[in-house]
């Protein structure tokens, strides 16, 4: 309500001066409003329980019960989130379970705004929330023990074996690095193994001497 005051003057003799008051009632008559119709967010897996994400609130121009915002967040049930609304206003997602990028790496949600006032009034927005990468995940082998048979007249160049590994993770801390870390005979191996920094393919580079050496026994170690 709003409240506009009047001064009349009365051109008579005695003059008179008359006040009128108008009191003006707002109606609802402006919708609650998001500034975007879609908000991208953005949350690290593994963010602990109770981690609040900030939302940008709507506004509503109206006055009174009629400008006041409540918030419902559809299709909450299929995220670990729970919409909290603040004594100020302010909007947040409270984290109430385990997120995990490698379940599910984003969330969809519609926030719907609406006032109080009668009738009620209400607008919506689309919550886009993707879950960024944390390295959680280790490097997992799928074979721990290779026995490996090569001929002594193998050629050089000849690609062994593929070490094969693979990390649930993405970008840089999903990206797998092999290295030979140790070998037998300690004094020699060097000379004739060498494996692909991110292939993990162990090739022969030096001709084999069975005479010399008849066995090798190889360390591999992966990382991300």
């Amino acid at each position: 309500q709003c409240q506009l005051t009047i001064e009349l003057i009365e051109w008579q003799i005695p003059y008179r001066l008359l006040k009128l008051i108008l009191n003006v009632d707002d109606i609802n008559d402006n919708i609650p409003k998001f500034s975007s119709d879609n908000y991208k967010l953005n949350i690290i897996e593994n963010a602990p329980i109770g981690f609040e994400l900030p939302i940008e609130s709507a506004y509503d121009t109206d006055l009174g019960e009629n400008s006041r915002i409540h918030y419902e967040l559809k299709n909450q049930r299929n995220g670990p989130f729970e919409l909290v609304t603040k004594i100020n206003g302010g909007l947040s997602l409270k984290v109430i379970e385990e997120i995990d990028r490698e379940k599910q790496d984003s969330y969809q949600f519609e926030l719907i705004a609406f006032d109080q006032g009668k009738p009620r009034q209400q607008s919506s927005t689309n919550l886009f929330i993707q879950v960024n990468d944390m390295n959680d995940n280790s490097v997992l082998l799928s074979e721990t023990y290779i026995q490996l048979h090569v001929s002594e007249n193998a050629p050089v160049g000849t690609e062994l074996i593929f070490v094969n590994a693979t990390d649930k993770d993405i970008g840089l801390n999903g990206k797998i690095h092999y290295s030979i870390s140790n070998g037998f005979p300690s004094s020699s191996w060097r000379d004739y193994f060498r494996i692909g920094d991110s292939n993990g393919i162990i090739t022969l580079v030096n001709p084999l001497d069975y005479e010399s050496e008849q066995s090798y026994r190889l360390t591999v170690q992966v990382r991300d």
